[in-house]
């Protein structure tokens, strides 16, 4: 599965010299929770810095009582942006969160364009979805394997008319055996042989 059928959530852009009060009002005129940071003064194409999650306005900001309508986005945005190939597994990508410690991941193609970001719940999601097509098919593969075989039946008993010769000894009840209980003992407990050496 291409991690780009995933990419469902708008990829709303930021500049990193807005500031985070800015950012917070785009995040809710928007309804989204992660804004992608850019820097629009390098070359005609946006560059992606990284990412602005309310988490981060919540935790790094707020909890600390910074003011909000001073500083830049860009002062939370620090180091490489945590992106992942479009074409890795779900595996692979959620390694990818695991090894960042986040819980969204940007999504580039072959030529290292954005083309989505993809959030923990979004690889939860799709990996539960995997499991149920496994269950669903071993479910189907149980109905199949009744419905192919049938019910089995006993081979018919042969009647005494039809039986010639000597009469067969009645069955003897069979004697219940005592099931005999396992016990592990470790090495040099008594009545257990030493360890060989």
């Amino acid at each position: 599965m291409s991690l780009t059928r995933l990419c469902h959530h708008p990829l709303v852009a930021v500049d990193d010299t807005a500031t985070l009060a800015d950012a917070a009002r785009l995040m809710r005129t928007q309804h989204v929770g992660a804004l992608v940071v850019v820097n629009r003064q390098d070359g005609p194409h946006p560059h992606v810095l990284g990412m602005l999650t309310d988490r981060d306005l919540a935790v790094e900001v707020l909890a600390r009582e910074l003011p909000i309508d001073q500083l830049h986005v860009g002062a939370l945005v620090g180091g490489e942006p945590v992106v992942v190939p479009a074409r890795s597994s779900l595996g692979e990508a959620a390694h990818a969160m695991r090894e960042a410690g986040v819980r969204r991941l940007l999504v580039v193609n072959e030529e290292h364009a954005l083309v989505g970001l993809i959030s923990a719940d979004d690889l939860l999601e799709a990996m539960a979805g995997e499991l149920t097509e496994l269950a669903q098919a071993l479910r189907s593969g149980l109905l199949r394997e009744t419905q192919e075989r049938g019910a089995l039946t006993a081979p018919p008993t042969p009647s005494a008319a039809s039986h010639q010769g000597p009469a067969a000894p009645a069955p003897q009840p069979a004697v219940a055996a005592t099931p005999r209980r396992v016990v592990f003992k470790p090495w040099g407990t008594p009545g257990m042989p030493a360890a060989e050496r």
